[in-house]
C-alpha cells in the first residue's frame, strides 16, 4: 500500500514543503508535531483507501469479470493498452472522464470530413461513459485533428514524426484522468505505390478510425490479429472488429476499473494467471497435458526450437500470415504450395496461413515469399535456405520471411520431385519456428502428390502456435520450465 501512496504522491505532484514554524517555542513544537502526525496518519489512511479504490477493481468480481470478458479479451488489452514499442513504453492507461469535444484543422481531403463522422458514429455505439461529437467551438475543442503534410502535422502536434508515418496521436492527462488530445492525418504520403492509389480512400479512412479509437486508451499497435483495427500494417477491413470493441468496452466498464486509470503492474499482478506472457510452470504444464506432450516431447522440442538461427528466442508469426510465391515458379509448385497450405490451416486455430497469387496493399505483412530459381541440371540435392525479419510491438514476432529453392526442370523422376516437396515441407516449418529434419517431419507413405505431416510434429505446432505459449521466449527460461518438468 505505502508503495502505491508514493507512486501516487509523486504522479500527483504534491508540494509537501512546510514553512512558518521557526517562531514557535518548544511546547508549541511538540503541539504541531503530534497535529502533524495525526493529520498525516489519516492522510495515508484515506490515501490508501483511495489508490486502492483507483488503481485496482473489485478482486471479489475477478471470476465474473474474466468470464464476462475472456483471456482473448484480457490479452489483447494488455497489449494495446500498455504497449512497449519504437514509439515508446507505456506504464500507465488512463480514461476520458468527460465527453469528447472534435475540431478539424489544416487540408482537408475529399471525404475526410465524413471519414471522421463515420468514427464518430462507430465510437458513440460502444458502451461507454463517454460520447464524442463535433464541438460548436473549435477553439473551445479538447480532441483537435490535424490534416496536412509532414512539417505541418510537426508543427502542429510540435513533434518529430517519422517520415513513413500515416497517422499520430498525442493526449494529455491530469493524475486521474484524460482531458485533451490532438491527432495529426498525412496528407502527402508519397511512399504508397501508385499501384495501389485505388485502395488508398478505405487505408486513409482506417487511419482515421484507428487514431480516434486509439485516443480513448488502447494506444498500442499489434501483429496478434490481422483482422484488427490496431494491426500494425495495413488491412483490409471496415470498421472496428469484434475484439476491438471489447478491449474498449473493458477499459470503460466501471465493474473492472472504478476510476480513471491503471498501472502496468497493477494489471499485471490482478491478471497474472490470465496474461499468456506470464508462463508459469503450472500453465506450462497444463498445456503440454492437453496437446498430449510426455517429457521426451517437452525436451525434444528445445532442439527443434532453438536452433543456431533462431540466436537462441523463439519467435513465432502472427496469427495470420500470407504466402505468395516468386521467382522461376511452376504451376506444380503452385499446387504443392496450395496442399500445404491447407495442411497447416487444418492443425490449429490460432494459425492460419492465405497463399496470394499477387503483391497487395493490404495483404503484405505478415509475409512468407517462397523463392524458386530454376538451375540448369538436378545435382543430387535440394538447395534452400531461409531468411526472416522479426519486429517489435509489445511482443516480437516474425513479420517478413523468404524460404529460396533452387531446382531443375530437366530430372522429373519421382525422388526429385519429392525431394523439392519435402525441402519445402521442411523449410516452412523452420521458418515458422520448428526446424525438424524432412525425413522425419512427413509420413514415409507419403507422394510427391501427397506429403502427409506427421501426426507427432502437429502436436508440437499446436503447442507453441497456441496463444497461451508466448513468443519471445528465450532458451535459458524454457530449460527452466524443463527442470521442473522433469524433477
Amino acid at each position: 500500500m505505502f508503495k502505491n501512496i508514493i507512486r501516487w504522491l509523486k504522479s500527483t505532484k504534491i508540494d509537501f514543503s512546510i514553512r512558518g514554524f521557526r517562531t514557535y517555542n518548544v511546547q508549541d513544537w511538540k503541539a504541531v508535531r503530534l497535529l502533524f502526525a495525526f493529520a498525516t496518519l489519516m492522510l495515508i489512511i484515506s490515501l490508501g483507501v483511495f489508490v486502492y479504490d483507483v488503481l485496482n477493481f473489485n478482486k471479489l468480481n475477478k471470476k465474473e469479470i474474466v468470464d464476462q470478458y475472456g483471456l482473448e479479451v484480457i490479452n489483447y488489452f494488455y497489449e494495446t493498452a500498455f504497449h512497449d514499442d519504437k514509439a515508446g513504453r507505456m506504464d500507465k492507461t488512463v480514461m476520458w472522464k468527460n465527453d469528447i469535444q472534435v475540431s478539424l484543422h489544416g487540408n482537408l481531403l475529399e471525404n475526410d470530413s465524413l471519414y471522421v463522422e463515420d468514427a464518430l458514429s462507430i465510437l458513440n455505439a460502444l458502451e461507454t461513459p463517454i460520447s464524442l461529437k463535433f464541438a460548436d467551438d473549435p477553439n473551445k475543442s479538447n480532441l483537435k485533428i490535424f490534416f496536412g503534410d509532414l512539417k505541418f502535422l510537426e508543427d502542429s502536434l510540435m513533434t518529430k514524426l517519422d517520415p513513413y508515418i500515416l497517422g499520430f496521436f498525442i493526449t494529455t492527462h491530469n493524475t486521474r484522468f484524460r482531458t485533451s488530445g490532438m491527432i495529426g492525418i498525412r496528407n502527402n504520403a508519397e511512399f504508397i505505390d501508385t499501384q495501389h492509389e485505388n485502395d488508398y480512400p478505405q487505408l486513409r479512412k482506417n487511419v482515421i478510425l484507428e487514431e480516434m479509437a486509439q485516443v480513448l486508451g488502447t494506444h498500442g499497435d499489434s501483429f496478434t490479429f490481422y483482422n484488427s483495427l490496431f494491426f500494425e500494417g495495413n488491412k483490409d477491413i471496415d470498421g472496428l472488429s469484434s475484439i476491438d470493441k471489447k478491449i474498449v468496452e473493458f477499459l470503460y466498464d466501471k465493474n473492472v476499473f472504478r476510476r480513471y486509470g491503471i498501472y502496468r503492474e497493477d494489471f499485471e499482478k490482478i491478471f497474472s494467471d490470465e496474461l499468456y506472457s506470464n508462463l508459469s510452470f503450472n500453465k506450462f504444464y497444463n498445456l503440454a497435458n492437453q496437446y498430449g506432450l510426455d517429457k521426451q516431447d517437452i525436451n525434444s522440442l528445445k532442439s527443434i526450437m532453438f536452433t543456431s538461427i533462431s540466436d537462441g528466442t523463439f519467435h513465432k508469426f502472427p496469427r495470420k500470415a500470407f504466402l505468395r510465391i516468386s521467382g522461376d515458379s511452376t504451376k506444380e509448385h503452385f499446387e504443392t504450395c496450395k496442399i500445404l497450405v491447407n495442411q497447416l490451416n487444418d492443425i490449429t486455430p490460432y494459425f492460419k496461413l492465405e497463399l496470394v497469387e499477387s503483391e497487395s496493399l493490404w495483404k503484405n505483412t505478415p509475409l512468407i515469399i517462397i523463392n524458386y530459381e530454376e538451375g540448369e541440371k538436378y545435382e543430387g540435392t535440394v538447395r534452400h535456405r531461409i531468411e526472416y525479419v522479426t519486429e517489435k510491438m509489445m511482443f516480437t514476432y516474425k513479420t517478413k520471411g523468404t524460404i529460396h529453392i533452387k531446382y531443375s526442370k530437366v530430372d522429373n523422376d519421382r525422388e526429385s520431385k519429392l525431394r523439392h516437396a519435402l525441402a519445402l515441407y521442411e523449410r516452412l516449418f523452420e521458418i515458422l519456428g520448428l526446424r525438424v529434419p524432412m525425413e522425419l517431419l512427413v509420413s514415409k507413405t507419403s507422394t510427391p502428390n501427397n506429403l502427409v505431416i506427421n501426426d507427432k510434429y502437429k502436436k508440437y505446432f499446436k503447442f507453441v502456435y497456441d496463444p497461451r505459449f508466448p513468443t519471445d521466449i528465450i532458451d535459458s527460461d524454457y530449460e527452466g520450465l524443463l527442470k521442473e518438468y522433469n524433477y
